[in-house]
């Protein structure tokens, strides 16, 4: 089966072509295009496109490419009430204690400020923050507002040479926590995290479809990624 550039009529060769995204590049005229129509000539496709996910939302114009994700989940309406409780607790238990505290639990105080603190805060973004990933006059921005989270990402488009997805598992004392992190492979060798702490796949994988089409990338297998 040979593919051609409908632009210019180039032969395009295996390596420019990504038959898991149906998408290849021409080197010649340097255009992407869509190649889903010849998925039913080519067995065992792992995926297809990739559509819009919930959760995330597009905002397109000739200069500019912005990509936003809302924070909340109704988990973090169950982090309120922690707090609330943990607060409740923290004010009745030194309320009781006696005015000769045992050097000891003088230490306690500090440390469950810092769970509160900590805690509160963390909750307070998942009700209010908004992930903006930002591709604009050759940069590409990720920024996490309006309250400041890590994770803030500037850099030139022209550094990335891949997009990929990896699945993060952490063990907790109630079995695996399983999030979603969008990473770049850079022209120098090195990675580096772009979006971490997705909770579905689908918000990954539709993430690197789009940056990875709008920055003439072709798609490449790598590693341990996500697919």
């Amino acid at each position: 089966m040979q593919i051609q550039c409908p632009r210019c009529a180039q032969d395009i060769p295996t390596t420019a072509v990504n038959m898991e995204r149906f998408i290849a590049k021409c080197d010649n005229c340097n255009s992407m295009f869509d190649i889903s129509d010849l998925a039913a000539d080519v067995p065992g496709q792992i995926r297809g496109k990739v559509p819009l996910p919930k959760g995330l939302v597009i905002a397109e114009d000739a200069r500019d490419f912005v990509i936003t994700r809302r924070w909340f989940r109704p988990f973090f309406i169950l982090l309120v009430f922690a707090c609330i409780f943990f607060i409740g607790f923290s004010l009745s238990f030194y309320s009781d204690l006696p005015d000769d505290m045992p050097s000891a639990l003088q230490f306690v105080p500090i440390f469950q400020l810092a769970i509160i603190t900590g805690l509160g805060y963390y909750t307070l973004c998942g009700l209010l923050n908004t992930t903006t990933i930002s591709l604009s006059n050759g940069r590409l921005t990720v920024t996490h507002k309006p309250l400041p989270w890590r994770g803030q990402v500037d850099m030139e488009a022209g550094e990335i040479e891949q997009i990929y997805c990896k699945q993060h598992v952490r063990q907790t004392k109630n079995g695996e926590s399983i999030t979603y992190r969008l990473k770049a492979m850079l022209k120098d060798g090195s990675s580096k995290t772009l979006v971490y702490g997705l909770n579905e796949d689908e918000q990954a994988l539709y993430l690197e479809q789009e940056l990875e089409k709008r920055l003439n990338i072709v798609d490449q297998s790598i590693p341990g990624e996500w697919k």
